[in-house]
């Protein structure tokens, strides 16, 4: 219901002589801004304040999850360029005799 009311407005209805004549939307800018900073604090928090925030069980899953894929899609890259520079790798030239005369011997 909060959220309905910060996003949406509550209706003001306006009367002349005693009829509805119409309505409009009052927003409350004030809860917006309170939800904001409950939901996300490091993004929408005061600037003075100096509390460290851990975040919520439920950002900090989410941000697992996110960890979680990132890695597994540079594991996927890392195993695709493996398995096409791999094969070129394998191709090797012939190894040259070394010259009876190389000092490297």
């Amino acid at each position: 219901a909060a959220f309905a009311r910060a996003i949406h407005g509550t209706p003001v209805p306006h009367y002349y002589k005693g009829e509805l004549i119409g309505e409009h939307r009052r927003y409350n800018d004030r809860l917006a801004m309170f939800l904001m900073r409950y939901r996300d604090p490091l993004r929408y928090g005061k600037a003075l304040d100096k509390t460290e925030y851990a975040g919520t069980d439920e950002l900090f899953s989410v941000r697992l999850a996110g960890a979680i894929v990132a890695v597994e899609d540079e594991a996927a890259a890392a195993k695709l360029k493996q398995r096409i520079f791999g094969k070129i790798r394998r191709k090797r030239r012939p190894a040259t005799p070394k010259s009876p005369l190389s000092p490297f011997t």
